[in-house]
């Protein structure tokens, strides 16, 4: 399954690049992400790991998320494995007269029986958390 959008910042492709690569600003973008901590040191790359804590209805969940793909001010993707589920979130950025076009994909496989018949209200739970992100990023950046 996946799911994809589309806007457009009217901030510059290096300054949306960086923010939204940076996972740590995850509580500015995804309305139930409450707090994102970098776990690796050194700068963002591929391979860098980030502590995600969200609230899904009534309880917390946290997850590893992991940088899979980083093209400065041009690709970056995490991938992250709660609970046998495998969620890659890809983003694209590409420069345009008014400020940055972000391209957002999100691709979920599911691990296990259980989830594998589950997986229909899994995608619609991960779609409803996804779909106000990227406005959730522009008006963040653009504020």
């Amino acid at each position: 399954m996946s799911y994809t959008d589309t806007i457009e910042v009217n901030k510059p492709l290096k300054e949306v690049f960086a923010a939204v690569s940076n996972a740590e600003n995850g509580p500015h973008f995804f309305d139930n992400v409450e707090k994102v901590e970098k776990i690796t040191d050194g700068p963002i790359q591929i391979g860098t790991k980030y502590k995600e804590t969200k609230q899904i209805r009534s309880y917390k969940a946290e997850a590893i998320l992991e940088v899979a793909d980083y093209v400065t001010n041009k690709q970056y993707k995490v991938k992250s494995e709660p609970n046998g589920l495998i969620v890659w979130n890809e983003y694209t950025f590409t420069p345009t007269e008014q400020g940055t076009k972000i391209e957002f994909k999100m691709k979920i496989q599911t691990k296990g029986i259980r989830n594998l018949l589950t997986r229909p209200i899994i995608v619609n739970i991960l779609k409803k958390e996804n779909e106000t992100h990227l406005s959730n990023i522009k008006k963040f950046l653009e504020a």
